[in-house]
């Protein structure tokens, strides 16, 4: 036992470490506000063009839990700073590491690795919050907000955090990767998050480039329906299992409907002006 606790502290030692720990910190503050902040002003204005891409047309009533979703994001970040140091000797073991940058197209294929492993391992993670004994205790948290926007993303228990936070690593510590490509995918899985939570079918989503993305009603859906769509975004987990939310897939019709008529009622304007 003292060889063991001899070795795990050794492995702090590891130039990585700091890098791993407070680098991770800082990525989860600046990347999330940076994306969060400017959505969920957008969906406060409100603008009337974009009224077509609105998912729910319940008027949310988030901006009370504006300050609570912006306090418990920077107290759970800080558990994440805790946490991530305490599993550092395995991170350690697992062969996370520094040094020279891997070539452009490793990086690549590790982040969509990591990104199809983590929405697999969230589905059974998620479905299991939805026991009713854990999600009174835990999952009521997220599911508070019924018309999510932006901010609300990592509204959620200390305890789903860290479950999350497990999908999120699982990936990059099967490959024992480079900690470029973890950082990457930190970035990646955050703008998931956060667009996932908008409010908004986003015409233009970097997302939408991966087999399986179904934009931001799948997500949307389950926060106001509380029942299936598990999965984070690549419904082919909900596909397999059955688990698709009674009229998800009606409503996702009706969105790209009404999205297709208004970007029509548009050119044709444009070409009636021009005319």
């Amino acid at each position: 036992m003292e060889d063991f606790v001899h070795r795990a502290l050794e492995t702090y030692k590891d130039p990585a470490f700091p890098i791993f720990t407070l680098g991770l910190w800082i990525l989860h503050i600046v990347t999330y506000l940076a994306m969060a902040l400017p959505v969920t002003w957008f969906d406060m204005k409100k603008p009337p063009w974009a009224d077509p891409y609105k998912i729910q047309e319940r008027v949310a009533d988030n901006r009370r839990l504006f300050w609570p979703s912006l306090g418990l994001f920077f107290l759970n970040g800080a558990l994440l700073v805790g946490a991530s140091a305490l599993a550092w000797p395995l991170m350690h073991w697992c062969g996370l590491h520094v040094g020279p940058l891997p070539p452009w197209y490793t990086i690549l294929w590790q982040v969509v690795f990591f990104m199809y492993l983590d929405d697999f391992l969230y589905y059974f993670i998620h479905r299991v919050l939805h026991i009713p004994w854990l999600f009174k205790r835990i999952h009521y948290l997220h599911h508070s907000v019924k018309t999510p926007w932006g901010i609300n993303a990592h509204y959620m228990h200390p305890i789903e955090l860290l479950l999350t936070g497990f999908t999120v690593l699982a990936g990059p510590v099967i490959l024992g990767a480079h900690l470029f490509p973890l950082f990457a995918w930190i970035v990646v899985r955050q703008w998931t998050g956060v667009a996932g939570h908008c409010g908004y079918e986003l015409r233009f989503d970097p997302m939408k480039i991966f087999p399986g993305y179904l934009g931001n009603v799948f997500h949307d859906f389950h926060h106001s329906q509380c029942h299936g769509n598990y999965s984070g975004g690549l419904g082919w987990v909900d596909g397999l299992f059955g688990s698709w939310a009674n009229g998800y897939k009606e409503r996702d019709r009706e969105i790209k409907a009404q999205i297709k008529v208004a970007r029509e009622a548009k050119r044709a304007g444009q070409q009636s002006a021009g005319a």
